[in-house]
């Protein structure tokens, strides 16, 4: 059996473009993509490990890892916002509020045996609605933007795409489990279309930040 499933390779693809695209930018909250998917890529390499090659539970690593997501994708989604709305930071504050008293309920009280699904169903919804926001505030605004070139854009992109597409698995989830090829269901397949698309827009957005850098070196 594979460490490397179809998942870890787009992962670590990405990591590798972040790394290359983003290795001399002056931005901290650029450069904090590069750990944040080294994170990512050890998670999903060691929890496989864990439960394909050991046979030992994993929920608790990606309990871990959830709490850097959360945080990591509202760091990403304040930014993204705080252009276009004043109070971006209320409704971000709001989220992680609610998100992290879900956690701690379905820790201490509903002591979830595997990963948390409950508080990550939460956190995909609130993620939805940032996003929107984000979108919303950016269709408003009067300034001439090449989409083409404007690295929050594809960002943002990525994570809506994802984080909306598990939401609605979750809804169709028993017909997402046949198995239309040995092994493979057709949610396994569908989560490698969603890990795609997060990390190609992640990735897109890399080199739109290192061309935006290179044709005005001033930009903050």
């Amino acid at each position: 059996m594979k460490i490397l499933t179809i998942n870890i390779f787009i992962e670590v693809a990405c990591l590798f473009i972040a790394f290359l695209m983003l290795k001399s930018d002056e931005k901290v909250f650029w450069k904090m993509f590069i750990p944040y998917l080294l994170l990512t890529c050890f998670t999903e390499i060691y929890g496989r490990y864990l439960g394909a090659f050991l046979r030992q539970p994993n929920g608790w690593l990606y309990n871990i890892y959830l709490i850097v997501e959360i945080a990591f994708i509202h760091f990403i989604l304040l930014k993204s916002i705080q252009p276009f709305f004043r109070k971006a930071k209320l409704f971000v504050g709001i989220s992680l509020v609610m998100i992290s008293i879900i956690y701690f309920f379905e820790s201490e009280y509903l002591q979830t045996v595997g990963f948390y699904n409950t508080t990550f169903k939460l956190f995909s919804f609130n993620t939805i609605v940032l996003c929107l926001l984000f979108y919303y505030g950016f269709v408003k605004q009067d300034n001439y933007v090449s989409l083409k070139l404007y690295p929050p854009f594809w960002l943002v992109a990525g994570i809506l795409f994802f984080y909306f597409g598990g939401t609605v698995m979750n809804f169709i989830y028993q017909v997402l489990t046949i198995e239309i090829t040995p092994n493979k269901t057709i949610r396994t397949y569908t989560n490698h279309v969603l890990i795609l698309l997060l990390y190609s827009f992640w990735s897109y957005s890399f080199i739109c930040r290192h061309q935006t850098r290179k044709l005005q070196p001033s930009l903050p």
